[in-house]
């Protein structure tokens, strides 16, 4: 009898450790990971640049909000291309926007989308699976449109949205021409920047759609990695392992400052030219 009491026993307290196993894997992760808020800090009409407000659905049927801000005076169909920013984890696109501000008036349009649960979308994000199809959706979304030249697509993700982007650009780089991509600030996989912050944490959490699955993937699209050598977010070092693991052809270019400011405050037209020379040079290929 005191047999069948112990197996008992060890059978609930292995259900129960799969039990917090699965709710860090889950619920805990996402809370870590994902910061959304619904505040209107910004808009494109500071800048004077007209936009179109959208509204269009991911892949279960959420309905996403994204802003399409036009190359400044002139056509869409006449821009020297599109940008899609995939923004980090905090606030929503009306403040992450202000990173890419600059490329209308430099001849780009720039579509900025933000995922379930963030600003103006719906939903909320429960799963990983969510987030990465709202990705794609967008990409898919920016692909459909007609008043743009859909062979002329760079992708720019920023810190967890270089995750986003990356799987976004491999569920469809089989009929979407990307001509380039940039990523900022970005981490090699969930459970190394878990570990940065908590020891032993990386055991609990989902790699599934880290960036490191996917990175090297992406080849032979033109790459360029910025990682701020200063980062207090994401090391620095995951910018220099994401360059490791990706294929040619690739630029690395270490950022002087914190996360994500390449294109921010005082060091933002260095890079922004940066940016630029890559883009333009792409155009070309």
């Amino acid at each position: 009898m005191a047999c069948i009491y112990k197996l008992r026993y060890f059978i609930l307290l292995f259900i129960i450790v799969l039990a917090i196993i699965y709710w860090l894997k889950t619920y805990a992760q996402i809370h870590f990971f994902f910061a959304p808020d619904n505040i209107e800090y910004d808009s494109p009409k500071r800048k004077k640049l007209k936009y179109e407000d959208i509204y269009f659905k991911s892949t279960d049927g959420t309905k996403l909000h994204a802003w399409f801000i036009p190359a400044k005076n002139q056509n869409a169909i006449n821009a020297k291309a599109s940008v899609i920013q995939f923004h980090g984890n905090s606030q929503n696109l009306s403040s992450n926007w202000q990173l890419v501000e600059w490329l209308p008036e430099h001849g780009y349009n720039v579509f900025v989308f933000d995922y379930r649960g963030y600003g103006k979308s719906q939903g909320k994000i429960t799963t990983l699976k969510g987030f990465y199809e709202d990705g794609v959706s967008a990409l898919n979304y920016l692909h459909s449109r007609q008043d743009i030249d859909v062979n002329k697509i760079f992708v720019l993700g920023q810190s967890i949205g270089v995750s986003s982007a990356l799987n976004a650009i491999n569920q469809n780089k089989s009929h979407i021409n990307i001509k380039g991509v940039i990523l900022e600030g970005g981490f090699y996989s969930y459970s190394k920047i878990a570990e940065d912050y908590y020891k032993f944490s990386g055991l609990f959490v989902d790699d599934s759609y880290s960036p490191a699955n996917f990175i090297d993937k992406i080849s032979p699209i033109p790459l360029m990695i910025m990682h701020g050598v200063n980062d207090e977010v994401i090391n620095y070092r995951h910018g220099e392992m994401l360059y490791e693991k990706a294929k040619q052809p690739k630029t690395f270019i270490p950022v002087r400052g914190g996360h994500i400011k390449a294109f921010f405050l005082e060091t933002g037209k260095e890079y922004q030219k940066i940016m630029l020379d890559f883009l333009e040079k792409n155009l070309k290929n």
